[in-house]
């Protein structure tokens, strides 16, 4: 055959075969084209921006839009687990990633669980919130503050419990302003909620109820013997005449206790608490333990291994007094709280067969500088800035009594016991 012919039947071959394919109307099947770069087919998006159409072609499902929206949380008792529905909720954002704590975003009394803000927030914002809560839960009084900070607010962004350490003074003039850094990482994770309203979803909050001043007991004591003891949280046991019991040291080196229960389950005491004043500071409030004896030869060197620092005062001159931050007690669900701190007596350089006095004063929210110039306070501070609107979950400072001094000596203690060396 001649080759030009050869040419012509190959040329009908392929007409014949394109035109099968038109008569049966025969597709490529473009499901998987979007992988490939030539393709004009919309695949739409998997991250936050849904996926557009390309030419010719048609946008996918895509992400989820985050858009501007409010907080939504559910608060709990960080002992028991059980929603609360009486909070106030307080909450600020960073403004180029920096704290002002006179300035406020969002405020809210809590009713409900869960509960919703007011105040839209944008995505990736960073924010600091606090907690509180001032109904009393049973047996006890008022709740302890917990703050939490949100470094991006974000789809699976962490939410963190935060305490003095992590905030870092960013100016203090005019007035002071921070950054925000770490934390403990509660386990709750951020979600966006859609719906007629959308959220953003910050998990679970919890909140520590705190024991009252009657459910809160407290004992003086030398080994099973109760020098002094007030467990109605009204009657300070401040002189000789009130005490139980004399005790004599069976050595120079011995130990008092102080040690405290509460009647009630599921109440703790010294959680660490902020406040911010006027000036926009923020400071932390503890619990103190204050121990003055006019056994002015006791060793100082005995407190100071464990943890007590000196009370140099000009106005207690008959006296030598220590002091003791008291870490957080916060027991397990069910379970009552107890609290010991060990009073080391070292009275080698003592003079034998004497009796000496020791006094005690305990209170919770305190700053450990007033504490320290011997000016403990019996009041809970005045609420500034983001704390104004809803003030602090604790409204009364544990005991009502707080060292004083009277002619050279500790006053208005809570308890009081003596003490005598041995011959």
């Amino acid at each position: 055959m001649p080759a030009n012919k050869n040419y012509k039947y190959l040329a009908y071959f392929l007409i014949a075969i394109m035109g099968f394919g038109l008569a049966t109307n025969f597709t490529f099947d473009t499901t998987n084209l979007g992988q490939f770069p030539w393709s004009q087919v919309g695949t739409g998006g998997t991250g936050d921006t849904g996926g557009t159409g390309g030419t010719g072609g048609t946008g996918g499902t895509g992400g989820t839009q985050y858009s501007a929206a409010a907080l939504q949380w559910t608060a709990e008792n960080g002992i028991t687990h059980t929603a609360l529905t009486t909070t106030e909720f307080t909450a600020i954002r960073a403004v180029n990633g920096v704290f002002d704590f006179l300035t406020l975003a969002d405020a809210k009394a809590g009713d409900s669980a869960p509960e919703q803000g007011t105040t839209q927030f944008a995505p990736n914002e960073a924010i600091i919130l606090v907690l509180s809560d001032q109904t009393d839960p049973t047996g006890g009084e008022d709740h302890y503050d917990q703050w939490y900070y949100i470094p991006e607010l974000k789809e699976g962004g962490v939410v963190y419990r935060i305490g003095a350490s992590n905030l870092q003074v960013a100016s203090s003039s005019p007035s002071y302003k921070y950054t925000c850094s770490g934390g403990v990482d509660t386990g709750q994770r951020i979600h966006w909620t859609s719906g007629t309203t959308n959220y953003w979803d910050i998990g679970r909050l919890a909140i520590i109820p705190r024991t009252d001043d009657v459910s809160f007991d407290q004992y003086l004591m030398y080994g099973g013997t109760t020098l002094a003891s007030m467990t109605d949280g009204a009657t300070e046991i401040d002189t000789q005449g009130e005490q139980t019991a004399d005790v004599a040291l069976t050595t120079d080196i011995e130990n008092l206790k102080y040690y405290a229960e509460c009647d009630t389950n599921s109440l703790g005491f010294g959680v660490a608490q902020l406040m911010v004043a006027q000036n926009g500071k923020v400071e932390e409030m503890k619990a103190y333990i204050i121990f003055s004896t006019n056994c002015t030869a006791i060793s100082t060197s005995k407190f100071q291994s464990e943890g007590w620092i000196q009370l140099n005062l000009g106005n207690l001159y008959a006296e030598k007094a220590f002091y003791k931050e008291i870490p957080a007690v916060v027991p397990a669900s069910g379970n009552k709280m107890t609290l010991t701190v060990n009073i080391p007596i070292d009275a080698s350089a003592a003079a034998g067969t004497t009796a000496y006095s020791a006094k005690i004063w305990v209170n919770d929210m305190q700053i450990a500088s007033n504490v320290g110039v011997g000016a403990p306070t019996t009041s809970v501070p005045t609420a500034y800035g983001m704390m104004a609107t809803e003030g602090y979950g604790i409204q009364a400072v544990i005991n009502d009594e707080a060292l004083t001094t009277s002619s050279g000596a500790g006053a208005t203690q809570t308890l009081f016991g003596d003490w005598m060396t041995p011959t």
